[in-house]
């Protein structure tokens, strides 16, 4: 990002803000599954939840830097944002998980 640009809705609102959104959720979903303590617990089925969690994280992070007073509008903006996000991020993860497993079946 240039200097000076901070992450708002209108920015991760866009195609490209969406996707790297839920890309960068699906990499810090694997990054958290090499702590010891979390990793059993994502493989355990949580990474769905997870993403839902960080989208939601993200696009409040978004919300709250946008705006200076709660409107219908901005709020649905938000709300908007994080289904597609949390939506792409899910089928990013799937996505990565299932190539893997190809890779692994073809490899192996």
């Amino acid at each position: 990002m240039p200097d000076g640009t901070t992450i708002t809705l209108a920015l991760i609102l866009t195609g490209a803000g969406t996707t790297v959104a839920a890309a960068l959720i699906a990499s810090v979903i694997e990054i958290l599954k090499r702590i010891p303590a979390l990793g059993p617990r994502l493989d355990a089925g949580m990474e769905g939840a997870t993403s839902i969690l960080l989208a939601a994280i993200l696009v409040a992070f978004a919300y709250v830097n946008t705006v200076t007073a709660i409107e219908p509008a901005g709020a649905f903006a938000a709300f908007l944002a994080w289904v597609g996000i949390a939506g792409l991020a899910g089928k990013a993860y799937d996505a990565g998980r299932a190539s893997k497993a190809a890779a692994i079946t073809i490899g192996g």
